[in-house]
């Protein structure tokens, strides 16, 4: 298990946006239907993004990519690379983000909690994990193309 003094979140520079081991990520962590290109995050992190790299031991684990818009914060993307997973990696990781954005609104969605998705489980260990780290269940679906989500966060219901 990895130790909170041997993690930290920083804010991911232009070099390290273009690293390969980032870019692999996000292609293996996320659906096909559920990701923009690639190129799009690195074009749109000019504005309103805090794209977090997480390290564990000084050893790059995963990333945060973050919609911060005043007093409402999207976590857009949240990744840990497969090998670090079950690790507690992710919650420390989870619970020193929210830290960051202790006044605004922070939230997140994920897919649906459908007993008839193929992926159902998955979907009930995700959830719990999120409200684990201190999330709650927001009551609010958002819909992307074809994909329905289901939102957790901070605070009360965001618009």
């Amino acid at each position: 298990m990895i130790h909170t003094t041997d993690l930290r979140i920083i804010n991911a520079d232009k070099k390290t946006r273009s690293a390969p081991w980032l870019r692999d990520l996000f292609l293996e962590a996320f659906p096909k239907d559920e990701r923009p290109p690639y190129f799009f995050l690195k074009w749109r992190a000019k504005n309103n993004v805090d794209w977090w790299i997480i390290t564990a031991k000084k050893q790059n684990v995963g990333f945060f990519y973050v919609l911060n818009d005043n007093d409402l914060v999207y976590i857009l993307f949240f990744a840990i690379l497969a090998a670090q997973r079950g690790q507690g990696i992710g919650t420390l990781a989870l619970q020193t983000l929210l830290k960051q954005y202790t006044t605004q609104t922070v939230f997140l969605a994920i897919e649906e909690v459908n007993p008839i998705a193929i992926n159902y489980e998955e979907r009930v260990r995700r959830k719990n994990f999120y409200l684990h780290c201190g999330l709650h269940e927001l009551n609010q679906k958002m819909r992307e193309c074809s994909v329905v989500y289901d939102l957790l966060g901070t605070k009360g219901a965001v618009d």
